[in-house]
């Protein structure tokens, strides 16, 4: 699920609310794609102006009867334009998510990468030198095995 701005031309005293940030006027349009990449739906004519979240929302309410949403449980990606939500999982901010954006990126600078890429058992020294030993806790009373117990010795026995 993602939103893009197709431009347009749209009569003068609509201009404004068409005018995107990139100072043309444009329509926001947002399309869901199933795992084979057929659109599902789309909901475009809102102004450039509007915010995604705002398309979203109204492609939600609006036209809930025919909006894919995700199955209970699961969760569809969507770009950092809309919040977390149940349902729907966005991007960390300022985390990279689009390919260009990896290419351009500096390469990792963590030594150990490399062993842990090779060795999915791999665990850093540091996480397990100098700590602490583990804390010991006694097992306390447990009313709900005494109950479990005497359930048991009722059924068992007939009384």
């Amino acid at each position: 699920m993602d939103g893009t701005h197709v431009q347009c031309v749209v009569p003068d005293d609509m201009f404004v609310q068409h005018l995107s940030r990139k100072g043309i006027t444009t329509q926001n349009v947002m399309a869901c794609c199933d795992f084979d990449m057929r659109f599902t739906f789309v909901n475009a004519g809102w102004p450039g102006s509007v915010h995604d979240m705002r398309v979203f929302n109204d492609s939600t309410t609006t036209y809930s009867a025919v909006f894919p949403h995700p199955p209970q449980g699961k969760y569809y990606l969507v770009d950092s334009g809309y919040a977390n939500k149940q349902g729907y999982l966005a991007p960390y901010k300022g985390n990279k998510y689009h390919l260009q954006e990896f290419r351009d990126g500096p390469e990792p600078q963590d030594k150990h990468f490399h062993r842990c890429d090779n060795n999915e058992n791999y665990v850093p020294r540091q996480a397990y030198e100098n700590q602490p030993p583990p804390e010991v806790v006694e097992d306390g009373p447990n009313p709900m095995a005494a109950f479990r117990d005497l359930l048991a010795y009722a059924m068992v026995t007939g009384s």
